[in-house]
């Protein structure tokens, strides 16, 4: 529930920052940029405070809390006081509750599910992931076309309270971790175990850098593709929702078949053959010019094909860093993970916003395809090609 609200807002505050205030390329990036700051701001702090505190309270008061700050924005809406600098405030006060939230859930699977069923289950996510990412930006796009932006914020938070009160009704025994007070420990300490969890590990640093160098090349393209769909081939706010509606159906698809596709080729092959297709996806990027129908479809071929194997990837990748990780550091390892890999996306939208203010929007998009013919070979040349089945799992681990 949580989810599909988060994607409405997605959504809906680059349409608000590009029809109602009439953003620039540079503050769109910044918009993109501020949403996912606090991943590299406050990620690894994050995992310490998973690791330690009950998971489940700590998902039901990040749902409140976000709730109660994306209500701003239609205040400010009504009394006819939203600019950009609100926007930017919300965007980065809701990554927060973000942060935590996603490094938490993470970490909250592996005790719900046994090792053998983590594959099955992250797929399952994905696809209520995915079911929330095909309808949350259609929905979007027809409440700004037809209401208003803040309206739609507003569905968001109304959504991350009924996910609150559904976790908090969820019975799970979660064991409560004590730090030995015999040990000197301390949060850089925590903090420097995650890092050195990940670092240490060919196969975590692998995909780490794989899945952040993804996420950067996407977010200079996502932080001016609203932008661009509307100023320069000219999509109404309804058409672009639309466009995301469609697109995402390729990961509605991939996440009913991803587990079926681990278990056939393993989990070496699934993580560098989809981050390799997520790429020459991205390629089609290059066609999404001129006419509007035809800028349309290109779009919609490239954002599909990426958010189909993407989803592949990521059941992979998720699951096989859940399996060679121990229960009790789980939550520092997903911070420096996110950390590393969110963080990117920042950096990314910045760059973006940068280079569409710089060199255009259409230029900037085709830097941004070639570039995402990169990320593979951080798999490609690492040991996480080599990963077939459990049993080499469980000598990893």
């Amino acid at each position: 529930m949580s989810s599909f609200g988060s994607q409405i807002t997605l959504m809906a505050l680059p349409l608000i920052a590009s029809v109602t205030l009439n953003a620039n390329p540079l503050e769109m990036g910044i918009l993109r940029t501020v949403e996912f700051l606090p991943f590299l701001l406050f990620g690894l702090f994050a995992g310490v405070w998973v690791d330690y505190l009950p998971k489940r309270l700590l998902m039901v008061f990040m749902d409140i809390s976000r709730a109660a700050i994306l209500l701003v924005i239609p205040f400010l809406f009504v009394i006819g006081s939203l600019n950009m600098l609100s926007l930017w405030i919300v965007a980065f006060l809701t990554g927060i509750c973000t942060t935590f939230y996603a490094i938490c859930y993470q970490s909250f699977v592996p005790y719900i599910l046994e090792k053998d069923e983590l594959t099955d289950g992250n797929s399952k996510l994905e696809l209520s992931r995915s079911v929330s990412e095909s309808s949350g930006p259609g929905l979007a796009g027809m409440l700004v076309q037809l209401l208003s932006g803040a309206f739609a914020i507003l569905v968001n938070a109304v959504s991350s309270i009924i996910s609150g009160i559904m976790l908090l009704l969820l019975k799970v025994d979660e064991p409560k971790q004590v730090k030995n007070k015999k040990e000197n420990t301390s949060v850089w300490r925590d903090i420097g175990e995650g890092l050195k969890i990940v670092f240490k590990n060919r196969y975590l640093s692998a995909i780490a850098g794989c899945s952040a160098t993804t996420n950067f090349f996407l977010n200079v393209v996502l932080a001016i593709l609203v932008l661009y769909a509307t100023k320069d081939i000219g999509l109404s706010p309804a058409l672009i929702g639309l466009l995301m509606t469609l697109s995402s159906l390729g990961a509605v698809i991939s996440a009913f078949i991803s587990n079926t596709v681990i278990n056939k080729f393993g989990f070496g092959k699934a993580i560098v053959y989809s981050s390799l297709f997520q790429g020459i996806g991205g390629l089609c990027f290059l066609g999404a010019i001129g006419n509007e129908f035809v800028a349309f479809m290109m779009m919609c071929f490239a954002l599909f094909f990426m958010t189909f194997f993407m989803t592949i990837y990521n059941v992979a990748q998720v699951s096989l860093r859940q399996m060679i990780t121990e229960k009790r550091v789980l939550g520092r390892m997903n911070a420096t993970m996110r950390t590393l890999v969110w963080g990117s996306i920042p950096l990314g939208a910045f760059t973006g916003g940068l280079l569409g203010t710089w060199i255009g929007l259409y230029p900037t998009i085709i830097v941004a395809a070639c570039g995402g013919m990169l990320p593979f070979l951080w798999v490609l040349f690492s040991p996480v090609r080599k990963v077939t089945d459990g049993k080499i799992i469980n000598e990893i681990s």
